[in-house]
């Protein structure tokens, strides 16, 4: 131990990665029980001992083997849990790691007694049969909740939105306020709370306003077919000159496209780039402004 897992040590801190330096420190931390085990277990090989004797020994070296790998496990495992999580701000996002440590911790040791009990000649298969029983009528009386908690994970993990995030999901939209295990707390338009259930969320179509890198923007602009048709006729260039001089807008098109009775209707079509609505709507307001006025300049007039 003194001599190979100081080299480990010594060779995992020459290295930038927190890996090996974790595992170096897992080994380090191993009870000197273990060593005793497997060595008795390997004396006693060599030597002329009663069988029960030799039975015991085999015992102390499974039952402390069993226990020590368990808990080199565990503290991988928990490692593994918090390094994906480490980047999480908030306290709900970081509450998961407090939850997966215990879950993993049962599980583990759950086996680990199942296996200990097998190989010392203990039928363990009544046992195995009773967890099983018991496990499905607790999952069957709890089965919602349970639903919930994991679509939670799912959640955690795949990360479709984060506190914070605008999103819309049915017939709900609002600001994301808080991820909890069984639900998830929405903050409406109109300052009231929305709560969904976390299923639901992973179930449903999400769509994440916060994510949007772009806006493609596309409106109609109605004027009388009264007007003079050779105004009407520059009318898309008038709007694309008016769009291009704006910054962070891509222009895609103005259109004639139809007529209908009384109005000319053009389409118009441009992509903003941003994802903030307030941004959004202050260009959109001023794009309108400047049509307006170059329309009234030209005489052109709107139809209702």
């Amino acid at each position: 131990k003194l001599v190979i897992v100081g080299r480990l040590k010594v060779l995992s801190e020459r290295t930038h990665t927190t890996v090996d330096n974790r595992i170096a420190s897992i080994l380090g931390n191993t009870s000197m029980a273990l060593y005793f085990a497997v060595a008795l277990f390997a004396a006693i090989q060599v030597v002329d001992v009663p069988a029960k004797v030799a039975d015991v020994s085999r015992a102390i070296l499974l039952i402390v083997t069993v226990y020590e790998s368990v808990k080199i496990l565990q503290r991988i495992l928990e490692f593994l849990v918090t390094r994906k999580f480490i980047n999480l701000n908030s306290f709900s996002e970081r509450r998961i790691v407090l939850i997966i440590r215990p879950i993993i911790g049962v599980i583990l040791w759950l086996i680990a007694v199942l296996l200990i009990l097998s190989n010392l000649g203990i039928n363990v298969t009544s046992l195995v049969a009773s967890l099983g029983i018991g496990g499905a009528a607790i999952a069957l009386a709890s089965q919602r909740i349970l639903g919930d908690i994991f679509s939670s994970f799912s959640i955690y993990v795949d990360q479709p939105f984060r506190e914070g995030d605008f999103i819309v999901t049915g017939v709900h939209s609002g600001t994301v306020r808080k991820i909890g295990l069984k639900s998830t707390r929405i903050e409406a338009l109109g300052g009231e709370e929305i709560i969904i259930p976390n299923a639901e969320l992973t179930n449903a179509r999400v769509q994440n306003f916060k994510r949007m890198h772009k806006r493609r923007v596309e409106f109609i602009l109605p004027l009388k077919s009264s007007n003079d048709p050779e105004k009407v006729k520059h009318v898309p260039a008038l709007i694309e000159a008016i769009i291009k001089e704006i910054p962070d807008i891509l222009f895609e098109r103005a259109t004639f496209k139809t007529i209908t009775g009384p109005k000319f209707e053009f389409e118009i079509v441009y992509h903003v780039k941003t994802g903030d609505y307030s941004e959004y709507i202050d260009i959109h307001q001023r794009i309108n402004f400047q049509i307006l006025e170059a329309c009234a300049k030209e005489g052109l007039e709107y139809a209702a």
